[in-house]
């Protein structure tokens, strides 16, 4: 038995009023919807003198500015909303938006000032409300028409992202903005977006959710399809990597010992021809001129260390003599200045030196053989009386003496010097031949690290599978096999949405023959629901488009699975994108489809004239036009154009 048709749509606006103020209430425009098809023309001006080419196709008359007027009423808070309301309240403080709305058996009287949020009161008295009537707030109206749209949708959860199916989903879709160029069946808004976490994935199951196309059995099915698939994909990534890791890892080895060669990218790794070269050889070649390099420098360090060592026992030589001669001076000098202190010192030293034994640590020889040492025993005692007589009385002879010592102590100090410099040049240059060395040992143990890692390479994935991965493929078709069985069951469980997939056929179908084509609903298919057969071509894959969505508005009027508004507001599909003939056809099918009491209300802006049997009321409710202030939406012109990149084409008024 079927269900009784619904007498008016679910969702219907009656009235449209813009206001310059509303205390007192000064009205720029005063629009009547009805059910049915409602049309708005913005008419090419027949005179074109003055305009500017956007005007003169009938752009920039205010088409885009009502549909964002419209979506506001409903609901919509996307940025070109939001925009042309900030654009409006710069222009009329004090105006907003006023509706009459129909929906559930319930009217609402709106009123959305452009610039604060807004009010509402369930009754059909505008005026009264805009007088200061009894009101409540814009969100609670707005809570009310949301549960209203989606009180009969079965399936609120979209599976794979479990986000809730929301009105601002819904009205994306019922009003498509003129950006979008109708590319796709799901492209429902051009830059914004409809607020879907997935917007390739989720459009469809909003589709069959709100058409009451799905059921807890397919959005179980649909769940665990999802989940096999992201473990399918997580488990394809991982046999891939551990397919693809060991040629990584021998094209890492291969590289490396390639460069460490210095290139041969030509060459094989391996050769058996004796007269062909391969990586291998080459780089037993390489080792083998490295080693030759290595031993060649440790002669070299050898030869320097023996050098050391004689030098450091010439520098101890130096080390003697110099402190030799600056004793001897430095005796003078005290004998000369009388200086005790200082003579008492040097008697210590030198009776130090009378007692060394064992050999000299200046010349490596016994102390007794040592000539420095041998003459500093030689030298006067301060104890011998006839050394104190001299000191007394010849203070001329120490000045001489001091005077003949100083070239010798110069010169001593001079030679240490230029021992010891010998002596740290040859360190330098052994600390330089080390260095050297040691990173030509580390060039012979990179090349030989790689060739035991290629070898334990070849042990371990020169068979067909290694053990991890031949495991993995087992559990890659074991998540295979549970992917299909799951896809198998989420495919019966549409199947057995059979008679609903049959109604909406029937009515693409339907409408389809008026234009000596064929439709059908393809439930199962993401991409394009609705199929036009027997047509091609851009202009068809748009009407296609067109024909889907009021096929869902006619559907919602006789069945109460769907929850889909029976509201459709369309922003200039253009003739351009449809071919004159069609579109012609397009709107006259629709307007048949009227006729009577419609429980369907479509808005329709255009710059292309309708059929000319359109081109009155009811059907055509507004028409605007560029040649006067009088024929723009807002009787005025000015710079609205912050969401001119919506419309794609309005400017001034948008």
């Amino acid at each position: 038995m079927e269900s009784p048709a619904r007498c008016e749509p679910r969702l219907w606006i009656e009235r449209l009023l813009i206001t310059r103020s509303t205390k007192p209430l000064e009205t720029i425009r005063d629009i009547s919807l009805h059910p049915g098809l409602n049309i708005v023309w913005a008419k090419e001006p027949a005179s074109r003198e003055g305009l500017s080419t956007l005007q003169r196709a009938g752009h920039g008359v205010g088409k885009s500015t009502l549909c964002l007027m419209l979506r506001c009423i409903l609901g919509d808070s996307g940025k070109a909303v939001k925009a042309m309301r900030d654009q409006l309240a710069s222009q009329f403080p004090n105006g907003g938006i006023g509706t009459l709305v129909h929906f559930a058996g319930c009217t609402y009287s709106v009123y959305r000032p452009f610039a604060s949020d807004g009010y509402a009161a369930q009754h059909g008295d505008l005026e009264a409300l805009l007088d200061g009537g009894d009101h409540i707030p814009f969100k609670q109206y707005l809570d009310a028409l949301s549960e209203a749209m989606l009180v009969n949708l079965q399936q609120r959860q979209i599976p794979g992202s479990e986000q809730t199916i929301e009105w601002p989903h819904v009205l994306s879709w019922v009003t498509r903005d003129q950006g979008t160029r109708l590319r796709s069946y799901y492209d429902w808004r051009s830059t914004e977006g409809s607020g879907l976490q997935r917007a390739r994935q989720a459009p469809p199951w909003v589709l069959r959710a709100v058409l009451g196309l799905t059921n807890t059995k397919e959005m179980e099915a649909a769940r665990t399809v999802e989940s096999e698939a992201r473990k399918l994909k997580k488990a394809e990534e991982e046999a891939k990597g551990l397919e693809g890791a060991p040629r990584l890892i021998r094209a890492r080895i291969e590289a490396s010992l390639r460069s460490w060669l210095g290139g041969h990218a030509d060459l094989e790794l391996h050769s058996n021809d004796m007269f062909k070269s391969s990586v291998m050889k080459e780089l037993e070649k390489q080792t083998g001129k490295t080693e030759a390099a290595v031993a060649k420098l440790d002669e070299q360090i050898i030869a320097v260390e023996a050098q050391v060592r004689e030098q450091d026992r010439a520098v101890d030589e130096a080390k003697g003599i110099a402190e030799s001669a600056l004793l001897s001076f430095g005796e003078a000098e005290a004998m000369r200045d009388r200086d005790e202190a200082k003579v008492k010192s040097l008697q210590e030293q030198l009776t130090k030196l009378r007692g060394l034994q064992g050999p000299c640590r200046y010349g490596a020889v016994e102390f007794q053989s040592c000539e420095h040492i041998r003459k500093r025993l030689e030298t006067r005692s301060f104890h011998d009386g006839r050394d104190q007589k001299a000191i007394q009385s010849d203070i001329e002879y120490w000045t001489a003496e001091a005077i003949r010592l100083l070239p010798a102590k110069k010169a001593a100090q001079n030679n240490l010097a230029m021992a010891e410099a010998a002596l740290d040049n040859s360190m330098a240059e052994i600390r330089k031949l080390r260095v050297k060395r040691d990173s030509r040992r580390a060039d012979l143990y990179r090349p030989q690290l790689l060739k035991e890692e290629l070898a334990n390479w070849e042990d371990a994935f020169g068979v067909a599978s290694s053990p991890e991965l031949a495991a993995k493929r087992a559990e890659l078709r074991g998540i295979q096999e549970s992917h299909d069985l799951a896809s198998a069951s989420l495919l019966e469980a549409r199947n057995g949405q059979v008679t609903r997939e049959s109604q909406m056929t029937q009515k693409i179908d339907t409408l389809a023959q008026a234009f000596d084509l064929h439709g059908r609903f393809l439930l199962n298919n993401d991409e394009r629901p609705f199929e036009l057969v027997g047509s091609a071509g851009e202009a068809y894959s748009v009407l296609e488009i067109l024909l889907g969505d009021f096929a869902c508005a006619l559907d919602a009027v006789d069945n109460p699975a769907s929850s889909f508004p029976a509201f459709l507001l369309h922003d200039c599909p253009r003739e351009a994108d449809l071919s004159g003939g069609l579109y012609s056809d397009y709107l006259s099918t629709v307007a048949e489809k009227g006729v009577g009491a419609a429980a369907w209300q479509m808005i329709v802006t255009t710059t292309t004239p309708p059929p000319a049997e359109l081109r009155k009321p009811p059907h055509l409710v507004l028409e605007l036009h560029p040649e006067s202030q009088e024929g723009l939406l807002l009787r005025s012109r000015f710079g609205l154009q912050a969401h001119v990149g919506v419309s794609g084409s309005e400017q001034g008024q948008g």
